[in-house]
């Protein structure tokens, strides 16, 4: 006898099903947490974090050490949507990018500088504040 488990996603905010519910991390007084959300709830959170994040300075995580010497990098977090738009750009203007895995920081910076108001979000920082 076969079994079939069907894992539903619910908005934690509203209880709402709706398509395209996520999981959104962010970090607050050293605390990180996890919200699922649908896309609507997700850009309420990112609108009222995003004044915050605009002034706050990168950190590094606890967990990760930097090595003796090295810059911390920021960490990006995008949604498939936009990773599939920014390797559609660096494509279109020759950089060499993967189907999978991380993007590089210099396609990352030169897609947000040809487009500053394009972005759902501002770039994501350390701490985690963006999904």
């Amino acid at each position: 006898m076969g079994r079939r488990v069907t894992v539903e996603v619910v908005d934690d905010l509203d209880g709402s099903t709706a398509e395209g519910v996520a999981t959104i991390s962010f970090g607050l007084d050293g605390v990180e947490y996890e919200i699922d959300l649908c896309p609507a709830n997700a850009a309420r959170l990112r609108e009222v974090l995003r004044r915050y994040a605009l002034c706050a300075r990168s950190g590094l995580r606890d967990a990760e050490p930097a090595a003796r010497g090295a810059r911390p990098s920021p960490v990006r977090s995008l949604d498939v949507e936009e990773l599939r738009a920014v390797r559609a750009w660096a494509r279109g203007r020759g950089f060499s990018v993967s189907d999978r895995g991380r993007l590089s920081e210099a396609v990352l910076s030169a897609y947000e500088e040809a487009h500053p108001n394009d972005r759902k979000s501002p770039r994501p920082t350390a701490r985690g504040l963006w999904n």
